[in-house]
C-alpha cells in the first residue's frame, strides 16, 4: 500500500518510498481511493486546500474519510464530473473535457501546490503530472525486460515478471527499471487506453 507518509512495494522487500506530507499513516489515508467506479492516487502536497473544500460538494465532502489532501482533491475532481454528468458513465471525450476544465480552475489559485496523479475507471487511465516528475513506459511482447530492480534511494526491491505476450504501459514518478521511459511535461494530461491493447497519447497541457 502506499500513503502519504510512507509505502510498500508490491512484491519484494519493503520500505519507505516517499516523505511524509499530509495524515497519518492510516487505511483511510492510503492510496488508492475508491468512489463508485473511479479510483484515485495522487503525489505532492496541495497547499491550498481551502480552494478545494469551497468548490466540492457537500455530498462529496461527507464521504471523505480520511485526512489527506489527495482524497480531497479526489472529490473535487468528482464534484465537477457530478455536474457535467459523467461520474457514472465510462470514460469518454467528454470525460477528458470535463477533468482538464477542473485541473485549469485549481492550478489557476494561488500556491495551488504539487498534483502528480492517477485517475482509473478500470479502461481508461488518466495520469497527470504538476510540481513533480512523470515518466511513461510501453512494453511490447518482443521487449527486453529488466525485472529485478532495487532503489539505491529507499532500499526498496521491486520485482516485474513479465511474459512474451504480455503487453502493458506503466506510469511512474520516476524511471523505474534501465529501460527507455517517457517522460512527460510539466502540466501534461496524458490518457492510456486498456483495450484493445494498451496504448497511451498525450491530451495537452493544462492551461495554467
Amino acid at each position: 500500500m502506499i500513503t502519504k507518509a510512507a509505502g510498500r512495494c508490491a512484491s519484494g522487500r519493503c520500505g519507505p518510498v516517499s516523505a511524509s506530507t499530509v495524515g497519518e499513516v492510516t487505511v483511510a489515508n492510503t492510496h488508492p481511493f475508491q468512489r463508485e467506479r473511479w479510483l484515485f492516487a495522487h503525489n505532492g502536497t496541495i497547499t491550498n486546500t481551502d480552494y478545494l473544500r469551497s468548490r466540492t460538494s457537500p455530498e462529496r465532502l461527507q464521504q471523505i474519510e480520511g485526512q489527506t489532501d489527495s482524497e480531497l482533491f479526489f472529490s473535487y475532481l468528482l464534484t465537477y464530473f457530478d455536474e457535467a454528468g459523467v461520474s457514472d458513465a465510462a470514460a469518454s471525450a467528454r470525460t477528458d473535457l470535463v477533468l482538464s476544465r477542473a485541473l485549469k480552475a485549481a492550478q489557476q489559485q494561488p500556491s495551488f501546490g504539487a498534483c502528480n496523479f492517477l485517475l482509473s475507471d478500470g479502461n481508461v487511465l488518466y495520469g497527470h503530472r504538476c510540481g513533480r516528475t512523470l515518466f511513461v513506459l510501453e512494453r511490447h511482447p518482443p521487449d527486453r525486460v529488466r525485472i529485478h530492480r532495487e532503489s539505491h534511494e529507499t532500499g526498496a526491491a521491486i520485482d516485474t515478471p513479465w511474459s512474451p505476450s504480455r503487453h502493458a504501459v506503466f506510469i511512474a514518478s520516476e524511471e523505474m527499471t534501465a529501460e527507455p521511459w517517457t517522460e512527460i511535461a510539466e502540466g501534461t494530461l496524458l490518457r492510456c487506453e486498456r483495450q484493445p491493447l494498451p496504448t497511451w497519447r498525450i491530451l495537452g497541457a493544462v492551461p495554467s
